[in-house]
């Protein structure tokens, strides 16, 4: 039997606590003596600090060299990627470009290298694109004359909006003016009220 140091009640040996006031028993021999709880004390002095910690050496206090494959210069902070995350590619590359226009299926030419302006034509004024939307209701569809400037640079092409009334959009995104973005294939570009579909040929 054990006896509680605090009001006396016994208790077979073995109780964890009385039940009369609480008094945690383990520790608790026929004595009567309890055996004090340890303390833990969360003061500074008892918290590693990364200074506190010692660097890696090229021989442990086993004697032993450390093995091969451990890098010692690998940041301790820096992790590797996990596979499942994909690093984004750089713009696609690719050698010609052509549009499908999905309102009436038309497919262009291969459009030529240099700068291809997309809009309707306007003889009085001089315009001639060389994506002419107007056999598609150009003017109806919202398109301006001057709508959407195609470019090539470093085997990437790119949309650039030309302050048109009705916008441009990529993957129904809506393009600021003057301000150029890549092409790939299988967008879709949409001028006014006109939906194409790029098409490029890889080299």
């Amino acid at each position: 039997m054990i006896k509680c140091p605090t009001c006396g009640t016994e208790y077979v040996a073995g109780t964890m606590f009385c039940e009369n006031c609480g008094t945690y028993l383990v520790g608790q021999g026929e004595g009567g003596d309890v055996s004090p709880n340890p303390s833990v004390s969360f003061s500074g002095s008892n918290l590693a600090t990364p200074a506190a910690v010692a660097a890696p050496t090229d021989t442990p206090e086993s004697g032993q060299p450390l093995p091969a494959n451990i890098d010692k210069e690998t940041p301790s902070g820096t992790l590797p990627l996990p596979a499942s995350i994909q690093v984004p590619s750089g713009p696609a590359r690719a050698r010609r470009l052509r549009l499908l226009i999905l309102n009436t299926g038309r497919l262009s030419n291969w459009l030529p290298d240099g700068e291809v302006l997309i809009g309707r034509t306007d003889r009085a004024n001089g315009i001639f694109p060389q994506v002419d939307l107007d056999p598609e209701g150009g003017y109806e569809a919202g398109v301006s004359r001057k709508h959407a400037l195609i470019t090539r640079q470093d085997e990437v092409f790119y949309i650039k909006d030309l302050g048109s009334v009705n916008g441009s959009f990529l993957n129904k995104q809506r393009l600021a003016p003057e301000t150029p973005q890549p092409l790939k294939d299988g967008d879709e570009l949409r001028l006014g009220n006109i939906v194409m579909k790029v098409v490029l040929e890889s080299n």
